[in-house]
């Protein structure tokens, strides 16, 4: 959501009552990167019948922009999710999504609210250092942040490939800057109100990963749904980088940030 039009979204509040979200109990966002795993999981999360997750609404510009009501941003959230049951719903950057026999777009109630937008947040938290605080004051403890981290040569790769580019200082600070704002997420939320989470951890043994996704938004799963989460996620990560024209420059430039005091222990044991 690039706009705001305040007036459709109050006219948003008609169709979905306030008496809708009497049971939230969590507003997850999440933070990091683009094409670093963050869609899959996101979608993963949506397939649970008490979770609720918005593709790319971008809730953090909202709060941000906006003074819109708490009761404004529910109704949004789950207007833009109800989405999700379309075939098209989960359809990010050429992959697919779709669970099967599960809750994507739909709900028995609602506990948790939340939205993918993970590299919007970032940049938005990169231009506005009190934008953490306005979305604690907005949620409370009630806020849960997530990120998803990929080795950084193929997210960067990922990014190049679909903007159409060459990897360059821009992207490559582009990159980093996103990275920061993970670590001061981190930093400033308590420990149980921040889950991080590494694609290639995830998508080699989704199981646990799953368990404790679910257990963090404070949701018990049942192993049928476990299961046909599992059978969406492709066991192998894609290693973009070998496909990648990646000048030698560049690839110094993100091995010296990598070993940095700030990032050498978000990215441990990641190369090239």
């Amino acid at each position: 959501m690039t706009t705001v039009d305040v007036a459709a979204i109050q006219k948003l509040t008609r169709y979905y009552p306030e008496s809708l979200f009497d049971q939230v109990e969590r507003y997850a966002l999440f933070v990091g990167h683009g094409h670093s795993g963050h869609s899959l999981v996101g979608a993963l999360l949506d397939a649970h019948p008490e979770i609720v997750i918005a593709n790319e609404l971008n809730i953090a510009q909202l709060v941000e922009r906006c003074e819109l009501p708490l009761h404004q941003l529910q109704a949004l959230i789950l207007h833009y999710a109800s989405k999700n049951s379309r075939p098209e719903g989960w359809l990010n950057t050429g992959y697919r999504y779709c669970v099967p026999h599960a809750w994507q777009g739909q709900y028995t109630r609602i506990r948790v609210l939340g939205d993918k937008k993970g590299g919007g947040t970032s940049r938005a938290l990169s231009q506005n250092p009190a934008l953490l605080d306005q979305l604690y004051e907005r949620f409370a403890e009630k806020l849960h942040i997530m990120s998803v981290i990929r080795n950084p040569f193929d997210n960067l790769s990922a990014m190049a490939y679909r903007q159409q580019r060459m990897i360059d200082d821009h992207l490559i600070n582009r990159y980093f800057i996103n990275a920061s704002s993970i670590l001061k997420v981190q930093a400033n939320l308590p420990e149980e109100q921040f889950l991080l989470l590494r694609h290639e951890d995830f998508v080699r043994d989704p199981k646990p990963h799953l368990e404790r996704l679910f257990a963090f938004l404070g949701c018990p799963v049942s192993s049928s749904l476990l299961e046909n989460c599992i059978r969406i996620v492709s066991p192998a990560p894609h290693a973009r980088r070998y496909k990648t024209v990646w000048p030698a420059k560049a690839k110094q430039e993100v091995l010296a940030r990598m070993a940095t005091a700030e990032f050498s222990g978000l990215f441990r044991g990641y190369a090239f």
